[in-house]
Formats: C-alpha cells, sequence, structure tokens
C-alpha cells in the first residue's frame, strides 16, 4: 500500500509545488514567502557557553612553604585560657679543695631560674550567604568546605610567621629574632670581586662558609662536633647554590654528607631572604645532652566555634593561640649574614 505524506507529518499544499498541474500557483506560493520576512536577529552563531567545558576540579593558589615547625617541633602547652607559660633552667655550679678530713672546704650548688613566655590569641571570621551557598552550589563548588579550608590556611600562615618572627609588643620571640641568640657572623669576601654572596662564589667558597658557620656553633657549645645532627636553614636561592659542583662532578652537597656524617637536613625558610636580597643562614643542632634545643609552642592549634544564624546567612569564627618559638639552648644556633 502507498502511504500518503500526511502520514509522516508532512501537510501542506507547497507538497505538490512541482508537480505541472500546480505550476499556476507557483507565482501566488512566492509571494507568501516574501511576507514570511526574519522578525528576530539574524543568526550570529552557538553561544560559546553552550560550547564551553568546565573542569570538574578546582585550582588551589599555592603559598610559600610554612616550615618552621621543620626546624623545631611543635608543642601543646595548656590551652587556650593559659596565660603564661613557665620554664624551669637549673645550672649546676661549685668549686673543689684539697681533701682534708676535717676541712670543710669546697661547695657544690645548683642555681635555678624560671624564664617565661607569654600567649597571644587570635582569631579569624567566615561568612556563609545563603544565595551564595546556593549559587555556589550550581557551580559544583563547595563553599563552606573551601571557605573552612581558607581559614586553616591563614591561620597555619600566621602561626609560622609567629614561629619565626614572635608577637610584637608582647613577650613572645620566634626562632630567627631571639634576643638570646648569639650575634650573627658574616659571610667570608671570597666571591667574584670580594662578594660575600654565594651566587658568586665556587664551590669551595660556599663549602668553608658552611665549616665556618659551624666553627661558630662550635665555639658556642664545645658539645657539638660533626657527628651531632643538625639543621641548615637556607633562603629557596641558597639552598639552590649547594647543587654547586666541580669539574669532578662533585656538588657542595657531596661535601656537606662526607663531612657532617651525624646527618645534616636542609630546610627551606623563605623568610630568610630578605626584600633588599641579602641572605641568611642558620645552623642549628635540634638536640643537645637528650635535651630538644628549640620548640614552636601553642595553647589552641585550631579552634572552629558553632555556626551562628543570621537573616539570611551564617558565620562561624575560628581562633589560635602561640608561645612563638622558644629556643632553651641558645648556643645551639649559628647564623651567617651575607650569603
Amino acid at each position: 500500500m502507498i502511504r500518503k505524506g500526511q502520514d509522516f507529518g508532512v501537510t501542506g499544499e507547497i507538497a505538490g509545488i512541482y508537480n505541472k498541474n500546480n505550476k499556476n500557483d507557483i507565482a501566488e506560493i512566492v509571494s507568501l514567502a516574501m511576507d514570511a520576512a526574519l522578525q528576530t536577529p539574524a543568526n550570529i552563531g552557538v553561544p560559546a557557553v553552550l560550547t564551553s567545558y568546565v573542569d570538574t576540579g578546582v585550582t588551589s593558589v599555592l603559598y610559600s612553604p610554612r616550615n618552621a615547625t621543620e626546624i623545631a617541633k611543635e608543642v601543646k602547652y595548656g590551652d587556650w585560657t593559659t596565660s603564661t607559660a613557665v620554664f624551669k633552667v637549673r645550672e649546676a655550679s661549685g668549686y673543689i679543695a684539697p681533701y682534708g678530713d676535717f676541712s670543710p672546704n669546697g661547695r657544690s650548688d645548683i642555681n635555678y631560674n624560671f624564664p617565661r613566655r607569654e600567649q597571644a590569641l587570635f582569631q579569624t571570621v567566615m561568612e556563609y550567604g545563603d544565595f551564595e551557598q546556593e549559587l555556589s552550589t550550581e557551580a559544583k563548588l563547595n563553599l563552606i568546605a573551601d571557605k573552612q579550608m581558607a581559614a586553616a590556611t591563614t591561620i597555619s600562615i600566621a602561626s609560622n610567621y609567629f614561629y619565626l618572627f614572635g608577637v610584637a609588643g608582647r613577650e613572645i620571640t620566634g626562632l630567627l629574632n631571639d634576643p638570646n641568640l648569639n650575634p650573627a657572623i658574616a659571610a667570608a669576601a671570597t666571591g667574584t670581586g670580594d662578594s660575600t654572596k654565594w651566587a658568586d662564589k665556587t664551590l669551595l667558597n660556599i663549602y668553608n662558609d658552611i665549616i665556618a658557620l659551624f666553627d661558630e656553633l662550635v665555639s658556642q657549645n664545645s658539645n657539638i662536633t660533626q657527628s651531632t645532627p643538625m639543621i641548615l636553614a637556607l633562603s629557596p636561592s641558597s639552598n639552590v647554590q649547594l647543587a654547586r659542583s666541580s669539574e669532578y662532578n662533585t656538588s657542595v652537597m657531596d661535601l656537606l654528607s662526607k663531612y657532617f656524617i651525624g646527618g645534616l637536613k636542609i630546610v627551606v625558610l623563605p623568610e630568610l631572604e630578605a626584600v633588599n636580597g641579602d641572605k641568611t643562614a642558620y645552623l642549628i643542632c635540634p638536640e643537645i645532652l637528650g635535651e630538644e634545643v628549640a620548640v614552636t609552642a601553642f595553647g589552641e592549634k585550631f579552634k572552629l566555634f558553632p555556626l551562628v544564624r543570621e537573616m539570611s546567612g551564617q558565620k562561624q569564627k575560628a581562633a589560635f593561640s602561640t608561645y612563638g618559638g622558644i629556643i632553651k639552648h641558645p648556643d645551639c644556633v649559628a647564623q651567617m649574614t651575607g650569603i
């Protein structure tokens, strides 16, 4: 059976326009078509948003490394209500005298001291708008989790800074500015044009600077030897200079690993490079005779408070506290400037 066009949804007189019996109707149909002019703007193509690919992953902006706790381990003292941390220091003293059965001469004693550090408390606040949250959900973003991550990052950056430099105006110092540290020594002027900077020095010049820093450390505390585990803290660009090598394929790191048989850990601290380009190196003995040399201390690491409901949103506070960086044996830290 022959099926008609109407069976396929095709209808209208134009279906037979080329039939010779309908030739006289062509002019009339063309006239009708002319009356059907565009009533909308001419097509300029498919909107770009319809052909865009949206990556489901979220890329984070990176920050400088926060390595204060790589120099001194992190410890908790009290909690966020603690105002001050007190430390006990003891020093043995005494003298001898020739022995005699009835001689009272000679004396041994102990001296105690109680240094202290204040604790400072800080906070940051997150806000979650209802519309903001639903809008971000449409974009497949986890707004609340991301804002909490931002708060944790903000606190981590601040804590790292306080561990290194303390809190101004408070009895809180840092690992890099403790007033009890011995004065820094200057790098030798052995580089090109009598430069002290490692970028202008040879492998041997750089190695000798580090040995000079070690010599300063040993002069401060004679219990330290090359068998003692140590930490060398450098700026990122100074750390690169440790790769300097000779024509015999020997680098600065090769020489250091051969000499410091107790182990030398390299810690990169961006804070050791000043705005003017001046760089500092720190050589630290993390433990001496079974006692820790320095710690980074806090009372509250990250305290997240309850959500507070607003008219069309929520707020949430996060807090932390710090005692800064506490150096218990300043004579186990040596520093060199001008590298």
